[in-house]
């Protein structure tokens, strides 16, 4: 009869302590692989025999062993037993809803502007919203994009401060350029190189009044010039005698006090012009006819020292100028000037024609128009030309016969073989032909005739002729 599974359990060895029972009869001894892996955990390599009988018995109660399972975890984690509930009521919306604002907020119509005062400094900076409230559905929307501030925060300064602190600059209004010989609106005179209201650049421009930087002038603007009409065709109104111009200078001398005022000429400007023509009186009158008379006598003594008697020691001469001629008649005393005062004169003369209040009975009591020229017969005027090969070019000589005043050009016509053409119109005495000569001599003539106004006039000059080339 067989144990029980529970008998063959107990039957097997525990910690080696002990032995199974010996077998009823003899059989072949089995090696119990169980007990091969007790005596390993036991540190000992000897195997266990157990009788077959008793094996046998023992691999029927191990075959009914229930297999153990394997262990993951020292407390495997539960699942829910059953799903988790919602809560058993819903949570309730307030029982009252929030009211809006009784007055609508207005979005601004325009964009916000500064303050027109100075705003007051703060002693912290204000801080705007992180967000910008909306408005509400039945609200006016309010602009697409949020007015921004300025990018930096104003600083308080010690002196006022101001807002923002880096105030735009405005661009400055369109100046007035500057082209040169301009004329200057304020004074009526063209600009000049120290005048402070101008600003060199590209381009160059100038300040008027209003305009940050502008210096007011100190000078009065002299009255408008007026307008120039065609006149007759004068002499000049210096003479060319010495002593016509004696007289002449005696005269603008006298005259030009009663006229400064009327013409703009300073006391200063008036004095200096004075002072220049007693100056020339004295030189002309005076001075040069005691030095002629003393070369005279040089001559003489130069003579006398190479063909005299003998008789005497000879003593030369010595030239003693005449004494400088004191104040008279309301006139200062003759002084010494710089050189060029006939110069400074004739611009003073041209400076008092230049103005407004200039008129014709003006300039002749001052002596300052020349007489009227007749002008010549325009039907009868002839050029002179000649015709000089010098080098390898051709030079045509030609004047305007004294009526440069009545005439504007002189045209010179060629004929190098076929017949006459333009070679140039001229308005300067003189003219030099550069073209090339030909390889073998030719014979090249010119003629001339004057014109006025794009206009020919007179007669044309007599032909003359070279021969070029060869």
């Amino acid at each position: 009869m067989r144990s029980p599974p529970q008998a063959i359990q107990k039957a097997s060895l525990e910690d080696g302590a002990e032995a199974l029972d010996p077998p009823a009869s003899p059989a072949t001894p089995f090696t119990d692989p169980l007990s091969r892996s007790q005596a390993s955990k036991r540190g000992t390599s000897s195997l266990i025999e157990i009788p077959a009988s008793t094996a046998s018995e023992r691999l029927i109660s191990e075959s009914h062993r229930p297999i153990p399972t394997p262990k993951r975890h020292a407390t495997p984690p539960k699942r829910p037993t059953s799903t988790p509930k919602c809560p058993a009521t819903t949570p309730k919306h307030p029982t009252t809803t929030p009211k809006h604002p009784t007055t609508t907020p207005k979005c601004p119509t325009s964009t916000p502007k500064y303050l027109t005062a100075t705003p007051k400094c703060l002693t912290a900076t204000p801080k705007r919203p992180a967000t910008t409230p909306k408005c509400h559905a039945t609200t006016p929307k309010c602009p697409a994009t949020t007015p921004k501030r300025p990018a930096t925060t104003p600083k308080c300064l010690t002196a006022t401060p101001k807002w923002p602190s880096t105030t735009p600059i405005l661009p400055f209004p369109t100046m007035k350029p500057l082209h040169w010989n301009a004329i200057n609106p304020l004074t009526g005179t063209p600009f000049t190189w120290g005048d402070p209201n101008l600003r060199w650049g590209d381009p160059s421009y100038y300040l008027e009044p209003g305009d940050p930087g502008f210096v007011p002038y100190t000078t009065p603007a002299p009255n408008p010039a007026k307008p120039k009409s065609k006149s007759m065709k004068r002499q000049p109104y210096y003479p060319s005698r010495v002593a016509e111009q004696i007289v002449w200078l005696t005269n603008f001398t006298n005259k030009l006090t009663g006229h400064a005022p009327t013409l703009g000429l300073t006391a200063a400007e008036c004095a200096a012009a004075i002072a220049d023509a007693l100056w020339l009186i004295y030189v002309l009158g005076s001075w040069q006819p005691a030095a002629k008379a003393w070369a005279l006598a040089c001559t003489d003594a130069a003579k006398e020292a190479q063909g005299g008697d003998g008789l005497g020691l000879m003593v030369l001469p010595a030239f003693t100028p005449p004494p400088l001629p004191a104040a008279v008649g309301g006139l200062p005393a003759v002084v010494p000037v710089n050189t060029g005062a006939l110069n400074r004169i004739f611009t003073v003369v041209q400076t008092l024609k230049d103005h407004g209040a200039f008129t014709e009975a003006i300039g002749s009591d001052l002596g300052v128009i020349g007489a009227e020229q007749t002008a010549p017969d325009l039907n009868t005027v002839k050029p002179e030309i000649t015709a000089t090969i010098v080098g390898s070019t051709v030079l045509l000589g030609w004047g305007w016969g004294g009526l440069g005043r009545f005439l504007d050009q002189c045209e010179i016509q060629v004929d190098r073989g076929s017949g006459y053409t333009l070679l140039t119109y001229d308005s300067t005495p003189n003219y030099t032909d550069t073209a090339p000569h030909p390889a073998s001599p030719t014979k090249w003539k010119y003629k001339a005739i004057y014109r006025v106004d794009d206009s020919q006039v007179g007669l044309w000059s007599a032909e003359v002729s070279v021969v070029v080339g060869g």
